[in-house]
């Protein structure tokens, strides 16, 4: 009877203790929850929608583009990822994104590859065969200019598991100018040198020349046994959409005539009305605020010189955490933390924190504005010099954009020894004048 007892007093001791520790962390997550303001994300996965971006040579300006998209943490993902999605409603992560390069230009093993190997990201290349096999532009595309990869460059990328190789057709002909023999022709014999030359492949999409296609083209497309085909800026009428919102493939489009963007900057940029594109799974929100328990979400840390940049609890302005900068030296220019934030056209937004410094003679917060080539960017005279103090003080300011469609906001030691609190750092848009 004794161990019966003992049995039940053990029993509701646990219970209790694991009820107590539910309170504990749903309060703790109640909290923050309340104060997670900086991304939001539509749980509905039928309304995602899912951004393809392509390219025929590697831009110059290739490592910003990729530094851009994974400041706004995009991540990368495969054909087949997207496949699963639309048919088996498969989880995708948050922000997926697919970047691809059609043709096959030797510039993508030279540029693009080291890049994408450095960073863990996978890519999807396209390949025309008979640009390879032949080492000349295709009879579909006989003014092509560009050199083109090798078969040994391309399997070395596809054995760093950084590239995935889809097909692009043999000549690259425009598929609706072919009959069904030709067609069929196109798509089989792509499939099957692709296969043969290259190791550990399964070549199951493919993406149109000229994106050009038809019903009849979707349909051979389909009976072939591929599982998506996309398309690009073109519509089945053969006009373009690129200056039409909505670019973006989504499960409400056709999984054979899979949309694209033509550049990052069509991924933020309407261009038909001159301003950003809303927040939808894509972006996260135009405003943001610090707060103890998103810590450093978003934020990128960059240090010159000696010293520090911490994250410090209890001493924030409320007791909680805030940032914490410490420079023994002033020989370099700056210590900061940043982050890049999308914008509305001719929007109205205003930036504030509150600072408390400690021996500082320019404690600084700083917007830097992200032209749309993504290659260069200007910094905004909108910057407040702070003197030292030891009590914790607001600073805020206002500015219009004016063409811009990103703002790294920065806070910094600038140019001083010291130590710098920033606290309830907030950026958001007006809602009137």
């Amino acid at each position: 009877m004794n161990k019966i007892y003992l049995f039940i007093i053990i029993f509701f001791s646990l219970l209790f203790n694991s009820f107590g520790q539910y309170l504990h962390n749903s309060n703790r997550q109640a909290k923050f929850d309340q104060k997670q303001t900086i991304f939001t994300y539509d749980p509905r996965s039928d309304f995602r929608k899912i951004p393809i971006i392509y390219y025929h040579q590697t831009p110059s300006n290739f490592a910003g583009i990729i530094d851009f998209l994974q400041a706004f943490r995009f991540t990368f993902i495969t054909m087949d990822d997207l496949y699963n999605y639309y048919t088996f409603n498969s989880l995708l992560p948050k922000k997926p994104i697919i970047l691809q390069f059609d043709d096959g230009a030797s510039d993508i093993f030279s540029i693009a590859y080291p890049i994408l190997k450095s960073r863990h990201i996978k890519a999807t290349l396209n390949v025309c065969t008979y640009f390879i096999e032949n080492q000349s532009a295709p009879p579909g595309d006989p003014a092509r200019s560009y050199s083109p990869l090798s078969w040994l460059q391309i399997q070395e990328m596809v054995d760093s598991n950084c590239v995935d190789v889809q097909n692009h057709t043999h000549n690259h002909y425009n598929l609706t100018d072919l009959s069904s023999a030709q067609l069929d022709s196109e798509l089989v014999i792509s499939k099957r040198i692709l296969e043969q030359r290259l190791k550990g492949i399964n070549v199951k999409h493919v993406a149109y020349p000229f994106s050009a296609y038809n019903g009849f083209v979707m349909e051979r497309v389909r009976a072939l046994g591929y599982k998506t085909a996309r398309a690009g800026g073109n519509q089945e009428d053969g006009t373009t959409n690129r200056l039409q919102t909505g670019m973006y493939t989504t499960k409400a489009e056709n999984i054979f005539a899979l949309k694209v963007l033509w550049t990052v900057y069509d991924l933020f940029n309407d261009q038909s009305k001159g301003s950003i594109i809303p927040n939808d799974n894509l972006l996260p929100d135009v405003g943001f605020s610090f707060n103890s328990d998103e810590g450093i979400l978003g934020w990128q840390t960059v240090l010159n010189g000696n010293g520090s940049v911490s994250f410090p609890r209890e001493e924030g302005y409320n007791g909680e955490k805030c940032v914490k900068i410490t420079r023994t030296d002033d020989t370099n220019q700056t210590y900061y933390i940043s982050r890049k934030v999308p914008l509305e056209f001719n929007g109205n937004y205003i930036m504030g924190c509150r600072i408390k410094t400690e021996g500082v003679s320019s404690a600084r917060f700083t917007c830097i504005f992200w032209k749309p080539d993504l290659t260069t960017i200007a910094a905004t005279t909108n910057y407040v010099d702070l003197k030292g103090s030891n009590d914790w003080r607001d600073f805020s300011f206002q500015f219009n954009n004016t063409g811009y469609y990103a703002v790294d906001i920065r806070v910094s030691l600038y140019n001083s020894t010291g130590t710098a609190w920033f606290d309830e750092i907030t950026f958001k848009k007006k809602l009137c004048n």
